[in-house]
């Protein structure tokens, strides 16, 4: 048998304590959990109006803060929401807030509900989960899908790429369908918004049609008498204003028609008063299809021309008479040519100045 040299036992010691060390300092290290700062994401693709049972931004948010709750790892950085937004596409303002906050180290780990909250759409959703967060250095759950990036075991990119393919199709199919019938139902001047034009509310017999509001209908008459008086869209909002009356966006919350806060406090706008004072809606007109979007087809909202617009005349009580309503349209347009003049005007001066 060999003997061993009093050299090499020394450098065997020395090779075995610096192995110890290693080892005792990775033990060490494993046991300082990393802490990771959360987002939560929740996404709603009809507005939320807090209808009790049903899939609410309230009810997504308590899910994902449950399963952080008591995990040392997990300290919440933010709740980001979107309201009524569509997962086609990743272009909504709680996503891009969070995306901000990502990219300024603020945030490592997102969690959602599952991933068709995240995005329906195939190949961005892909492009987030398989590029994106792993080079940002981000960890993704989905709580229901049981999907965790920090775990590779618990999925596989087959069957993520099912699930975010079979979100994509699914999306795009529902749109289709419901597209063919919303547009059927326009035609046959049966209300399909999200809510009743200021003035009227949902008749409680039938939800596509429209009836008086006692309580807002007075507000549109001197809302038109006004304009007719000569008021402009500014004064009009001062003296609602002064009067305390609340804003469609603000009677809505109060009413329990939405529950969201952003509506808590909403002012009246010149926007409001314009669009008010131009519906024909008030004439007793079901007005619908002033806009466009096709999910399935990738076509983005746009405003579509009037004469495009789906109007079935007397489907609903009038507010305002059509000789009022008339003669503020010709003020409405005198106001705009009169105008256009002081801008020309305006600009033609200042070539003059220069």
């Amino acid at each position: 048998m060999a003997r061993i040299s009093r050299i090499q036992k020394r450098e065997f010691s020395q090779g075995m304590e610096v192995k110890n060390n290693a080892a005792e300092k990775n033990s060490e290290k494993n046991s300082i959990q990393k802490i990771y700062h959360v987002a939560l994401y929740v996404r709603l693709s009809v507005l939320d109006g807090g209808h009790k049972g049903s899939d609410t931004a309230e009810t997504q948010e308590l899910l994902l803060r449950s399963f952080i709750e008591g995990k040392a790892c997990f300290s919440l950085f933010s709740v980001y929401v979107d309201n009524g937004e569509t997962g086609v596409n990743f272009k909504r303002d709680g996503f891009e807030r969070m995306m901000e906050d990502v990219r300024e180290g603020l945030v490592d780990c997102i969690i959602v509900k599952d991933l068709s909250r995240f995005g329906r759409n195939y190949i961005e959703a892909g492009e987030y989960l398989e590029k994106i967060f792993p080079f940002l250095g981000v960890r993704f759950i989905a709580v229901n899908d049981g999907i965790d990036t920090d775990n590779p075991a618990s999925f596989d990119y087959l069957s993520l790429h099912l699930k975010n393919l079979v979100n994509d199709v699914y999306a795009r199919d529902i749109s289709a369908k419901i597209g063919t019938v919303l547009h059927e139902k326009q035609e046959r001047g049966e209300f399909i918004g999200a809510w009743a034009a200021y003035g009227y509310q949902r008749s409680r017999e039938d939800k596509h049609r429209l009836v008086i509001d006692e309580k807002t209908a007075p507000v549109v008459k001197d809302i038109f008498a006004w304009r007719l008086a000569g008021f402009s869209y500014g004064d009009i909002v001062r003296k609602l204003t002064e009067q305390g009356i609340p804003s469609p966006s603000r009677y809505r919350y109060m009413t329990g028609l939405v529950h969201h806060k952003r509506f808590m406090k909403t002012p009246w706008r010149v926007e409001t008063i314009r669009w008010i004072v131009g519906n024909e809606v008030y004439l007793g007109h079901t007005v619908q299809g002033r806009k466009r979007e096709s999910l399935f087809l990738g076509e983005r909202r746009k405003s579509l021309q009037k004469n495009k617009w789906i109007v079935v005349e007397n489907t609903h009580e009038a507010i305002v008479e059509q000789s009022i309503f008339n003669q503020v349209q010709q003020i409405n347009q005198t106001k705009r040519q009169e105008r256009k003049v002081r801008v020309k005007s305006l600009l033609e001066e200042e070539e003059e100045n220069e």
